[in-house]
């Protein structure tokens, strides 16, 4: 935000001792208190996804928004993982857009050149009862019931295996 108030990385310097932005979050996993409601959900390609539709397969849903440097960042990783992931028929990559403006979200995934899924599910999001932050990972089990929450995104060499790690234990647990 400081970049589009005028800021500059000496301001920013004097300001936090810094001379460049991270993102700032602290990554935690919590068991959900709610599972997610039923619903049936369009994509940006008008495919409808419905939560019976991940019944089967170990499913990994990204929450994120366009405006958010660290889903920002996150999406970087979440795009590797999903062209790594993409043809398995036992997991399930998907990310829930939850902008106020959803016109945005379509601009935002050509100028990056992303492929993974978005759904537009601002709604959904609210009607979950989870904490209203982003980013944030809900991971599901192949009956499709929600196992975990992981909230935040810190860059690490290790977010893809942790994924993968977490992905592989929900298909061991079937």
């Amino acid at each position: 935000m400081y970049k589009d108030l005028g800021g500059t990385p000496a301001s920013l310097s004097l300001f936090t001792g810094k001379t460049r932005l991270e993102p700032v979050s602290a990554i935690r996993w919590e068991k959900p208190k709610n599972q997610l409601p039923a619903f049936s959900l369009s994509d940006l390609q008008g495919k409808i996804w419905k939560l019976a539709d991940l019944n089967g397969k170990a499913t990994l849903i990204n929450v994120w928004t366009t405006w958010c440097p660290p889903c920002r960042a996150e999406n970087i990783e979440f795009q590797k993982l999903y062209e790594k992931l993409k043809d398995r028929k036992d997991i399930a990559l998907l990310s829930l857009n939850v902008d106020d403006s959803v016109g945005l979200v379509a601009p935002y995934m050509t100028e990056n050149h992303y492929t993974f899924p978005v759904i537009l599910g601002k709604d959904l999001m609210e009607a979950t009862g989870v904490e209203n932050a982003v980013p944030q990972n809900w991971f599901f089990t192949p009956a499709a019931k929600l196992e975990a929450t992981q909230f935040g995104y810190v860059a690490s060499p290790q977010w893809e295996s942790t994924m993968i790690g977490k992905l592989e234990e929900l298909l061991k647990a079937k």
